[in-house]
């Protein structure tokens, strides 16, 4: 099924596929703390025909991330949820990775773009499954209680990598930060995941400029505004949502996610299935 040609009118958009998929995408993406894009991309890369460049699919996972990270932030701001000063410094550094990223994923290969994205997800599945579940405090935790005190050089260094995966393929960063940051920093999953989307604004925005310079993004237009379109609904749900789930529940829905997808990936990628 064909949704988009690169390079053409973006009228022959299924557009109500893109638009029910960005409300799933950014309902479950802002629950678990991620723009959404984990689940975004599998479904563009089924729907748009194989010359569709990995650069082109990124930028409109890329903007369902910034408007998912905007609209979710103001939920999670309202619960008190959101570390801003945790979430500045994490961009400090995830900024100029997904500059970084945004620049070189225009030399990849779409096979070698599915590849290399469900490799990351299959390692986080794997890492969330050996792991002894997080400490985890209640839904009502605020900012000041579920997380450590800043600090800036390690915030800055986990940022880095984390925005150079972001830019490279097209997601906002929160299925990687949600876990080091409730592994390594010690944060509450409730306030790791509203941080997280606080910072995904930044970072999703960065790689969307240098994908705006170098990429035709215009052509597509249409389409990414239906995608769009779709989280400024779906990013309302999942903050109300995450009131009602556990912080080992949002852990476990984050690396069944993350194993589902990344294996679908790697598959397509190596040529497995054809899908």
């Amino acid at each position: 099924m064909h949704v988009l040609e690169e390079g053409t009118n973006a009228m022959d958009v299924n557009l109500a596929v893109l638009f029910i998929a960005g409300i799933i995408a950014a309902s479950l993406g802002s629950l678990v703390g991620a723009g959404g894009g984990f689940l975004l991309i599998p479904l563009l890369l089924f729907l748009l025909p194989s010359n569709t460049s990995a650069g082109i699919i990124g930028g409109m996972s890329l903007s369902l991330a910034l408007t998912n990270g905007l609209i979710s932030s103001v939920g999670y701001r309202k619960q008190r949820r959101i570390h801003y000063k945790w979430g500045l410094i994490f961009a400090s550094g995830s900024i100029t990775g997904a500059i970084i990223g945004a620049t070189v994923v225009q030399f990849i290969s779409r096979d070698i773009y599915q590849i290399i994205f469900g490799t990351i997800l299959i390692l986080l599945t794997l890492y969330l499954l050996v792991r002894p579940a997080p400490q985890t405090g209640s839904s009502s935790t605020t900012a000041d209680e579920g997380a450590p005190p800043p600090r800036i050089v390690p915030g800055v260094l986990l940022g880095l990598p984390i925005g150079f995966i972001a830019g490279l393929v097209g997601i906002g960063g929160g299925i990687v930060l949600v876990p080091a940051i409730v592994y390594a920093f010690r944060f509450v999953p409730h306030i790791a995941t509203a941080t997280s989307v606080f910072t995904i604004i930044f970072t999703s925005l960065a790689a969307i400029l240098v994908r705006t310079i170098t990429l035709n993004l215009e052509a597509h237009l249409i389409g990414i505004m239906v995608v769009v379109a779709g989280a400024l609904i779906g990013g309302r749900i999942g903050p109300v949502l995450s009131q009602k789930i556990s912080g080992q529940w949002l852990m476990r829905v984050l690396s069944v996610a993350l194993g589902i997808t990344g294996a679908t990936l790697t598959m397509r990628g190596l040529g497995v299935i054809t899908m």
